[in-house]
């Protein structure tokens, strides 16, 4: 229970912190709120530095985190909380477990990689699926690596079907 006694202290550390370069009389205590976020795939430093870029950290926003149980803690207003919230649910993701390797017959791998990796982003930006996808060309082998989820690696290889034709 070494991360539980750590977690404890972060969190009666950081609800009592004083916001640093504002006066305590200037704060309307009741307008900050205290929040924790358990990642469950992010890297709790990692996460924690994009957070502070995007969200800065001083005045009204105070960051701290717990390594041991990859926790997050975070002193702010609502409005604040609301962006990390979003924040976190972009970034703690996990990367997709499937990976397929489709050989092209008619066109070469590495100029097909980049036109592939385009039509999967847009797929991706107008559907659901916004997760991380990896299209790799493996030129030795004339080969589009793919690395995604499930439906993205049946559309790359729909997509592929039409790509990779014989000229005429």
């Amino acid at each position: 229970m070494k991360g539980c006694s750590a977690l404890v202290v972060a969190i009666v550390v950081l609800a009592a912190m004083p916001f640093p370069g504002v006066a305590q009389d200037q704060v309307p205590q009741e307008q900050f709120q205290f929040t924790a976020f358990q990642l469950k795939h992010a890297d709790v430093a990692k996460f924690v530095k994009k957070l502070r870029a995007l969200l800065g950290e001083g005045g009204d926003v105070t960051v701290c985190s717990e390594k041991d149980t990859n926790t997050v803690f975070l002193r702010a207003r609502p409005e604040k909380i609301q962006q990390a919230r979003e924040i976190l649910h972009r970034i703690d993701v996990g990367m997709p477990k499937y990976l397929t390797i489709i050989p092209l017959k008619h066109v070469d791998a590495a100029r097909t990689s980049g036109t592939l990796q385009a039509i999967l982003k847009l797929i991706a930006l107008f559907g659901d699926d916004d997760r991380d996808i990896r299209v790799i060309a493996d030129v030795r082998g004339n080969s589009i690596v793919i690395w995604a989820s499930e439906e993205t690696r049946q559309q790359a290889k729909a997509i592929l079907h039409w790509l990779d034709v014989r000229d005429k």
